[in-house]
């Protein structure tokens, strides 16, 4: 009897189905960003993922110096990682210009989020890669 085949596909099938459980880590469209934002619920703090689609919102509408908003790429949305502390979460972007790029490049973009209201409390240059 082989059961190598079943094997396999369970292992496949438990990685799908943990890949959809992971933070948001990809490139999104502008669309997506916008719809997201309706996803928050504010009423019981904010989690992880919410403060990705806060910050994600924040930058589309709030672009860093030294970008233009009508060729940005939507590579702007990439998240890096996301740290929590007591009262705020900390969303790291791969950030990139799309003109006039710096010296030093490319870097990561940082938006802080207050882990209550929701508010943006920094959004910054955070460190070159």
């Amino acid at each position: 009897m082989n059961i190598s085949k079943p094997i396999i596909w369970i292992f496949a099938v438990q990685i799908i189905l943990l890949g959809g459980c992971s933070l948001t880590n990809h490139a999104q469209s502008v669309g997506e960003v916008k719809s997201n934002k309706s996803l928050v619920n504010y009423s019981d703090g904010i989690t992880k993922q919410e403060a990705i689609y806060l910050s994600q919102e924040y930058l589309l509408m709030n672009p860093p110096p030294k970008n233009n908003p009508s060729k940005m790429d939507v590579d702007i949305f990439k998240v890096l990682d996301v740290y929590e502390a007591d009262e705020y979460i900390n969303v790291n972007f791969d950030f990139q210009f799309t003109e006039d790029k710096p010296f030093l490049y490319p870097f990561y973009w940082l938006v802080r989020v207050d882990k209550k209201s929701g508010e943006i409390l920094k959004s910054k240059f955070s460190g070159h890669k």
